[in-house]
């Protein structure tokens, strides 16, 4: 929880300078970010309270897919870009 909450400020901050300085131009990235966080902060609390916390990479997981689901749907980022971004981070391993 502590971390969702972290992320979720770390976010709203650095957007607003975001859009302080790119004067409002990027506003539409920054909420989409910000409901796909909160999304995913849901539906990992939902699955927590129907299954217990006992199953924590199933919660994990299910709050990740749906973060990523939501940013694709906003069409913020594309599969393709999904793509190169886990090849570029199995690649340092």
């Amino acid at each position: 929880m502590g971390a969702v909450i972290s992320i979720l400020v770390a976010y709203l901050s650095s957007s607003l300078l975001l859009i302080i300085l790119t004067n409002h131009g990027s506003f539409r990235y920054i909420i989409f970010v910000c409901v796909s966080v909160l999304a995913g902060f849901t539906m990992g609390y939902m699955i927590s309270m129907i299954i217990g916390y006992e199953q924590q990479l199933l919660i994990m997981l299910s709050s990740l897919v749906t973060a990523i689901l939501v940013i694709l749907a906003s069409k913020n980022m594309t599969i393709k870009e999904v793509r190169f971004m886990i090849k570029a981070i199995l690649q340092k391993k």
